[in-house]
């Protein structure tokens, strides 16, 4: 089967730090029918000096005009999609060697399934490994009405932006990134996208996500009440959405979950940064 193109997008701002390892990741990955897209949010460190030195032709740099938030340059990506599938990449997250191939196999050979996601690595500040997150005992197909329910009704099943491929065709059918959302703003996503088709799971860690301190979700993590105020939009664009067919017993069983997984994470974040 001949390989289907994979647009990976970075949405980035001030990762001059991290910018250079990520991309690393990307330009070494075990399928070759990829390219690399950057759109850099206006960042006022040497991110875009890091990322013009890659001599790989396969990267390419965008420069937004303006800084248009992060939600914004998360649509950006939508925006520059030239291939079949989608993959986004957090500025400071990393992919395994396999996980382009594996998850770009998945969705070629089921062609029901929109989105492919995989167990992930946490690691710490320090790069090492704490634990391998996996939301299901071995790979499967979920289908979306399942992963829409599990995922609502106890958290974000999916994991970060990095962890999640879409099928691109289908993209204009779930629209783009709520500017309403923050914290939630993938998560609700996802979940949009499940009303669209299936989910593939593949149990083995396929990408690396860092717990910093100075990243954006330890940063979320101590913001009890903006967490909150974001998840009643969550909620409210969920059951506003007639595909998910929300009933109350499911809304009330999400919100208790919030609030005892937040509680969680604070205690994890102190934990371990």
């Amino acid at each position: 089967m001949k390989e289907k193109k994979v647009t990976i997008c970075i949405p980035v701002y001030n990762a001059e730090k991290y910018i250079q390892s990520t991309l690393h990741s990307l330009t070494e990955q075990s399928y070759s029918n990829i390219q690399i897209i950057v759109i850099d949010n206006c960042s006022t460190d040497r991110t875009c000096d890091i990322v013009s030195a890659c001599s790989d032709p396969r990267i390419k740099l965008i420069k937004n005009e303006k800084n248009i938030g992060m939600v914004g340059n998360f649509n950006a990506c939508l925006h520059h999609i030239d291939g079949d599938y989608l993959q986004i990449v957090c500025a400071d997250d990393y992919l395994e060697k396999d996980c382009i191939r594996l998850k770009a196999e998945a969705l070629a050979h089921h062609p029901d399934c929109v989105i492919a996601i995989s167990a992930t690595n946490i690691a710490n500040k320090d790069e090492k490994v704490i634990f391998t997150r996996k939301s299901f005992r071995k790979s499967c197909i979920i289908s979306g009405k399942k992963m829409l329910r599990l995922s609502f009704a106890k958290h974000n099943l999916f994991g970060e932006p990095t962890n999640v491929m879409l099928r691109a065709n289908c993209i204009e059918k779930a629209g783009v990134f709520s500017e309403e959302l923050y914290y939630a703003v993938d998560w609700e996503y996802w979940l949009r996208m499940c009303t669209l088709g299936d989910v593939y799971y593949i149990n083995e860690p396929l990408s690396r996500f860092y717990l910093r301190n100075d990243s954006e979700s330890s940063k979320l993590i101590k913001q009890y009440k903006r967490i909150l105020n974001d998840d009643r939009v969550l909620v409210r664009l969920c059951q506003n959405n007639p595909a998910m067919h929300l009933d109350r017993a499911q809304i009330i069983l999400h919100k208790t979950n919030v609030k005892l997984r937040l509680a969680k994470k604070l205690l994890f974040s102190l934990l371990f940064n």
